[in-house]
C-alpha cells in the first residue's frame, strides 16, 4: 500500500535532513533564532542536493530496511512455528510418512498438480523408510485449481480405508493433468470401497481440514509448494536430495546436543 511504502521514506528523507544539518555545521541554538525550523522547501531542496551528491545512501537505507524486515518476518515464522508446533507436527488427522517413531519430525506441503511436487517424490519417498530417522507429517496444499483440491481430497479420503501411501504415490506419479476419470480409476486400481470413498470424498470435514492446511501454511510465508519444515526451518520450493540429506542431519545433530 502507499501508505506502508512512503513512511520509511520519509523516515529516510528526515534521517538524512537531520544529518546534513549535523555535517554542515548548523547548532540548533542559530536554528531556534531563525523561526527554530526550515522550511519544508528548504529541506526538500538540501536532501534533493545531498542525494545527487550521495545517492548510494538511499540504497543502503533501503537495503537496511529490507534486511530488517526479512528479519522480522523469520521471526514471526520461528514463532508460529513454536507457537502451532502441535498443528504443524502432530495433527492427529495428518497422513504420517516415514518412520512414526524417528527423531526428525517434518512438514511437507503438497499439491498433486504441482510439478516440482512430482519432481522431487521420488528423492523424498527414498529418505521417508519405516526404519529412518524421519517422521514426516503431509499436508495437502491444493493451490493450482480444482483437481489439485479433487486430488488433496482423494489423498485424504483413501487415507481412511488405510491407503493414502498408495493414493499419494499414484497420484505423484500420474502423467499429465489430473481428471476425476483419472482419480476413480487409480480408487479402482487400489481397490478401495467405491461407496466409502465416495461419502469420504465428499465430507466436510476433508474440507476444513484443507482450509487448516492453507491457515498453517499462510503463518509460516508458505504460498505455493512444494514446501518443506525441517526442525525449525523452512524450505520453499524443490529441495534437491544432497540439501534434504544435510537438513536432516543438521536436525538430528540439534536434537542430540538438546
Amino acid at each position: 500500500m502507499m501508505y506502508g511504502r512512503t513512511m520509511p521514506l520519509i523516515s529516510c528523507i528526515l534521517a538524512i535532513a537531520c544529518l546534513i544539518m549535523v555535517l554542515s555545521g548548523t547548532p540548533a541554538a542559530r536554528a531556534e533564532e531563525q523561526d527554530s525550523t526550515l522550511s519544508r522547501r528548504a529541506v526538500e531542496q538540501m536532501v534533493r542536493e545531498f542525494l545527487i551528491r550521495e545517492p548510494e545512501v538511499l540504497e543502503e537505507a533501503f537495503g537496511a530496511l529490507q534486511v530488517k524486515r526479512e528479519e522480522a518476518a523469520e521471526a514471526w515464522v520461528q514463532d508460529s512455528l513454536r507457537r502451532e508446533a502441535a498443528n504443524f507436527f502432530d495433527d492427529p488427522s495428518d497422513p504420517v510418512i516415514g518412520n512414526p517413531e524417528g527423531a526428525v519430525r517434518m512438514v511437507y506441503f503438497l499439491d498433486y498438480q504441482c510439478g516440482f511436487c512430482k519432481s522431487m517424490h521420488e528423492t523424498l519417498a527414498a529418505r521417508l523408510t519405516a526404519d529412518g530417522s524421519v517422521r514426516a507429517s503431509f499436508k495437502e496444499l491444493p493451490v493450482l485449481g480444482e483437481m489439485s483440491v479433487a486430488g488433496a481430497r482423494a489423498a485424504l479420503a483413501a487415507g481412511r480405508q488405510g491407503a493414502y501411501r498408495a493414493m499419494h504415490d499414484a497420484l505423484m506419479t500420474h502423467q499429465g493433468r489430473l481428471s476425476e476419470e483419472d482419480i476413480l480409476g487409480i480408487v479402482l486400481e487400489i481397490g478401495l470401497d467405491m461407496v466409502q470413498f465416495e461419502a469420504d470424498w465428499e465430507s466436510e470435514e476433508l474440507v476444513q481440514k484443507i482450509e487448516r492446511n492453507h491457515e498453517l501454511a499462510a503463518l509460516i510465508r508458505v504460498q505455493g509448494t512444494p514446501a518443506l519444515v525441517i526442525g525449525e526451518r523452512v524450505y520453499r520450493g524443490a529441495v534437491p536430495g544432497e540439501v534434504l540429506d544435510e537438513a536432516i542431519q543438521s536436525a538430528v545433530d540439534a536434537r542430540l546436543v538438546q
